[in-house]
């Protein structure tokens, strides 16, 4: 499965990113080091990666004004949550073991 982040960060306080669940932590697909960058559009900054098929996704947007909001995506299953924190306390009770997702915890790398 190939999953696309389309990462903003504005000065005010503003982020978007997509984030990919690897032992109950979220982590950027830009943080990924097999992650391919597609270059700047916009002010966004464009990188996909490809994963199993059962990764845990997540789409993680914060306003301007602080509102929050994250979509999860949990095979055929869709989470909101209207807070980040609300997002990490979800990951936190994911068993391990449904961490589908192969990276490596020293250089960020795809096993």
């Amino acid at each position: 499965m190939r999953v696309e982040s389309q990462e903003r960060s504005a000065g005010m306080g503003a982020v978007r990113y997509t984030a990919i669940l690897f032992k109950n932590e979220w982590v950027r697909v830009s943080r990924y080091d097999d992650a391919q960058y597609h270059g700047r559009i916009n002010g966004e900054e464009h990188y996909s990666v490809e994963v199993a098929d059962s990764t845990i996704t997540a789409d993680f947007y914060r306003s301007n004004s602080g509102n929050e909001y994250v979509t999860v995506r949990e095979g055929d299953r869709e989470h909101s949550f209207r807070s980040f924190d609300d997002a990490h306390r979800w990951a936190d009770v994911i068993p391990p073991t449904k961490d589908t997702s192969k990276m490596c915890p020293h250089c960020g790398g795809i096993l």
